[in-house]
């Protein structure tokens, strides 16, 4: 049964890789490498997603102590799930595609952070 943190996964991942790769700023290399484990992180985890609602039916996680209208809540049912690891296989094949057809200039001017800032489920 799902816990119901399997929701956020999909969100955090990308934002998390997006800040660690903008760390890294001078070495566009170690962006590269560090932004495609992210990709593939959260690919992986947006099929954990799919398997969870697959196993176990709706899964719906209220956030910051208020209830529904007022909090934040994440909810995943099979139809957004699978959009969800629509999303994150989209992104993982265009970072691949990406290594081979963007220059120096692109990578440079922060392109993998930004990309990952751009892929959250």
């Amino acid at each position: 049964m799902a816990d119901g943190l399997d929701v956020l996964w999909p969100v955090l991942v990308p934002i998390a890789t997006a800040a660690i790769t903008a760390c890294f700023w001078q070495w566009p290399r170690l962006q590269r490498e560090i932004g495609l484990v992210g990709l593939v992180v959260l690919f992986a985890a947006s099929l954990h997603l799919v398997w969870q609602v697959a196993d176990g039916g709706i899964i719906a996680k209220q956030f910051g102590g208020w209830p529904a209208p007022f909090g934040i809540g994440f909810v995943a049912d099979p139809l957004s799930a699978a959009l969800v690891a629509v999303s994150g296989l989209l992104a993982f094949t265009v970072g691949i595609f990406s290594l081979a057809t963007i220059g120096e200039r692109l990578e440079r001017a922060g392109f993998h952070p930004l990309f990952t800032a751009c892929s959250p489920g």
